[in-house]
Order: structure tokens, then C-alpha cells, then sequence
């Protein structure tokens, strides 16, 4: 079943402009492994420092198998030290579309 996953992260003040531009180099290659259909990359428009990521995955087991990737490439560690905390990741079914 597919899914549509949302991880939210707060920046340390003024990092965030920081952390939108690794993801823009990072994320057309997280679109490209197997079960990535898309991303979406969105700021708050009241908070430059709060990021959210918006993706469809055709299961939690590739978003999973990315998301150890991911920390296996050290990516969470370069990024850690621009968060003001931990983020939060969901990932849901999707029970329809319109």
C-alpha cells in the first residue's frame, strides 16, 4: 500500500535557509530510489526556520529502507547540528486520492 510520509523539523534560528538548500541537493536523489514517487520541500511562511518534507512512497518498507540509507550515508549527522530538536516523521496509508 502506498504511503505519503511527512517529517517536520524546527531549525536553529537563521539556519533554516541553510538546511533548504542540502535538501534541494539532496532530495532528487531520495525521488530516485526504489519507491520514491515525489517530494515536496516547504517552508512556513511565518517561520523560515520550520521545514516540512511531503512524500508518497509505495510502501513503509522502501521509506524505511531510504531513511537507513540516509543514516548510513552520515546525512543525518550533517544536518543534526542545524535542528533545534528532533524531528518528527509519520508516515501514513493512503486510503484515497482526489
Amino acid at each position: 500500500m502506498a504511503i505519503a510520509t511527512n517529517l517536520q523539523v524546527q531549525c536553529q534560528k537563521g539556519k533554516g535557509a541553510e538546511l533548504v538548500e542540502i535538501l534541494k541537493e539532496a532530495l532528487p536523489v531520495s525521488v530516485t530510489k526504489d519507491g520514491a514517487y515525489r517530494y515536496d520541500l516547504c517552508t512556513d511562511p511565518e517561520d523560515e526556520d520550520k521545514i516540512e518534507l511531503f512524500a508518497k512512497w509505495e510502501s513503509k518498507a522502501q521509506f524505511d529502507a531510504h531513511l537507513e540509507w540516509r543514516a548510513e550515508t552520515g546525512f543525518f549527522d550533517l544536518i543534526g547540528p542545524l535542528l533545534a530538536g528532533e524531528p518528527v516523521i509519520r508516515a501514513l496509508n493512503i486510503e484515497a486520492s482526489f
